[in-house]
């Protein structure tokens, strides 16, 4: 059990402001445990974010200063409990109840996370409440009947399973240490008082399959995507590859049209050169045929001028023969 420290006078007049203040605090969790009770209809959004005044919000949304402020009064009262006078004055605080309903909320919220993100998810709240309540009732010489509530709401499936996940959470070690120091308190209790383990060894296989299942999931994912990289980053080496043989593809086929059009350029530069030696050559060809019918003709009027020439030599050989016969007979006659 619990002892103190202090001076009967001294302890006197610490309890007495102590004694509203623990009346404050307690009333502050049973009101935030009630909201988060009261919204677990209400949207499923990120659980490590809580409580807020407004009850429109989702009381598990984490970052509320609500649901953070809860937490750390119980953290506190857990510290304050090492005083038996404190665990005195909270006892009659305590509403069992309560642990219960907040373990099912937090627990049905881990429930419909997906299974990736429930090994990240701590349900800070409920731990902390059963961390004090751990710390306040479970003594030797605790009223039984409180123990066996205590050790009721204990055996209830959802207390096991966020025991559970605060002894397999990654988060935060200093969780796992209280839900360890609660489990020994736990265990440490006499045989006629202690609770029945099975429920927290259920909910501890579960987590462990759960997690384990999660875990062999999560490595063929990262195998998966690093294939799947792999391929994207031998696809994308493949397409730059094929841009860069594209590219120079391109550029031989752009310098081969050059070179064509070059070729192309000059054959047709040879082509009308030909062709206008060829109009010259058919015109010479043509002047030639005019010339070779006129040589031709001028033949033909050059045999017949020079028939005509032999005719008239003919003709004046005739007539000399005859002037010297007249000329013979002239003189004979004389």
């Amino acid at each position: 059990a619990t002892t103190s420290c202090l001076p009967d006078a001294t302890s006197t007049k610490i309890l007495a402001p102590l004694q509203p203040l623990l009346i404050g605090m307690f009333r502050t969790l049973h009101a935030t445990i009630t909201h988060v009770v009261r919204n677990s209809s209400g949207s499923h959004d990120h659980p490590n974010h809580h409580v807020t005044n407004d009850d429109d919000d989702n009381p598990m949304d984490g970052g509320s200063p609500a649901y953070e402020h809860a937490v750390w009064i119980c953290l506190l009262l857990v510290q304050l409990g090492a005083d038996a006078r404190v665990v005195t004055l909270s006892v009659p605080l305590i509403n069992l109840s309560q642990l219960v309903g907040l373990s099912q909320r937090e627990a049905s919220y881990h429930d419909t996370l997906p299974l990736e993100a429930r090994a990240q998810f701590t349900p800070r709240f409920s731990l902390g409440f059963v961390t004090l309540l751990g710390t306040l009732v479970l003594h030797d010489d605790m009223d039984e009947d409180l123990l066996r509530d205590c050790h009721a709401a204990l055996h209830h499936p959802a207390v096991a399973l966020v025991l559970a996940r605060g002894l397999c959470q990654t988060d935060d070690k200093a969780w796992t240490l209280r839900v360890l120091s609660f489990v020994r308190r736990l265990v440490g209790l006499s045989t006629t008082k202690v609770v029945q383990l099975h429920p927290l060894a259920d909910a501890l296989f579960a987590i462990h399959q759960r997690d384990a299942a999660v875990q062999l999931a999560s490595k063929q994912v990262e195998r998966v995507t690093a294939e799947l990289d792999l391929v994207k980053m031998n696809a994308n080496d493949e397409r730059v590859l094929s841009r860069t043989e594209h590219a120079r593809l391109q550029k031989e086929l752009d310098v081969q049209r050059t070179t064509h059009e070059h070729v192309l350029e000059s054959l047709t530069v040879k082509m009308e050169t030909q062709l206008g030696r060829t109009d010259a050559l058919a015109k010479k060809k043509a002047q030639l045929q005019d010339s070779r019918v006129q040589r031709g003709q001028l033949d033909q009027d050059n045999h017949a001028l020079q028939r005509k020439l032999l005719v008239l030599e003919m003709r004046l050989d005739e007539l000399g023969q005859a002037n010297v016969a007249a000329t013979a007979d002239v003189d004979r006659v004389y």
